[in-house]
């Protein structure tokens, strides 16, 4: 609950929330380079930084592990019923040192978009529902979105979906389809 202190989160994670906040609008940031950077996760900062400042956007990237644990049950073979709940102590010990997962850092949010796409895949997988491959290419985009490194998530995303219907051709185009349908959409 109290102010944010990590260094990146008060230069530029949050440092540009509060300006964008400030100043009602998105300005043209030229005089600093993380200005350039995806700020998917930060534009949900803007909405609990708008409310509770600095505090209630490390409060809502705490909150953002909470699938986390599901999604890793169920991948694992788990019941679903499982859920979040039991496992959600671990998970956030697990985050990182020092209330890592409890800053305004991206990194711990942008791995449980990565994670939530791994686990809508293995659903896919197992239940061929095409629906969830929209799904897919939803979290993929916004994995892209967060961070640099998030540009693979969709990259995985087809080299599952073409490795999984590999032998059906028309099927797999299609499968492709929906998952760009998302970021061709935007």
């Amino acid at each position: 609950m109290g102010p944010e202190y990590s260094p990146d989160g008060t230069a530029y994670h949050l440092g540009l929330v509060a300006r964008y906040l400030r100043e009602h609008h998105f300005p043209v940031i030229t005089t600093n380079f993380y200005a350039s950077f995806p700020e998917a996760l930060e534009m949900l900062f803007l909405f609990a930084f708008s409310v509770g400042r600095h505090s209630a956007a490390a409060t809502f990237h705490l909150l953002f592990l909470s699938p986390a644990p599901g999604c890793w049950s169920r991948g694992a073979g788990a019941s679903i019923a499982f859920g979040p709940a039991p496992a959600r102590p671990c998970c956030f010990s697990l985050a990182g040192s020092r209330n890592r997962c409890t800053t305004a850092y991206v990194d711990v949010g942008e791995a449980v978009v990565v994670l939530a796409l791994f686990f809508v895949l293995q659903v896919w997988r197992e239940e061929r529902n095409d629906r969830m491959l929209v799904v897919a290419g939803m979290l993929a985009g916004f994995a892209a979105a967060i961070k640099y490194p998030g540009f693979l998530a969709p990259l995985y995303a087809a080299i599952v979906v073409g490795y999984v219907l590999r032998r059906e051709p028309k099927r797999c185009l299609r499968g492709l389809a929906l998952i760009a349908l998302p970021r061709l959409c935007s």
